[in-house]
């Protein structure tokens, strides 16, 4: 899975996403605010790459692909935090 960070579907930093939808499910925060955020998110990601490269631990850009399975990780992770 390693081999293909910021590329597969799945990377090394899918269980951050999903450890921060756990987090966000935990709050008030209701779903479609916390979906909206997760897809905010995405879509400065790249380009923040871009600007500060150094702020993340990998900077190369996400593909589509793993960008959409990010927001579906973090929204796993929202619900498995709601249902418990």
């Amino acid at each position: 899975m390693s081999s293909g960070v910021n590329r597969s579907a799945l990377d090394r930093f899918s269980f951050v996403h999903f450890g921060a939808g756990l987090a966000i499910g935990k709050t008030a925060i209701s779903a479609e605010a916390a979906a909206a955020g997760a897809v905010v998110f995405e879509l400065l990601e790249n380009p923040a790459k871009v600007q500060f490269p150094s702020a993340f631990p990998n900077s190369s850009p996400d593909t589509a692909r793993n960008s959409l399975a990010d927001v579906a990780v973090f929204l796993a992770g929202f619900w498995v935090s709601r249902l418990s």
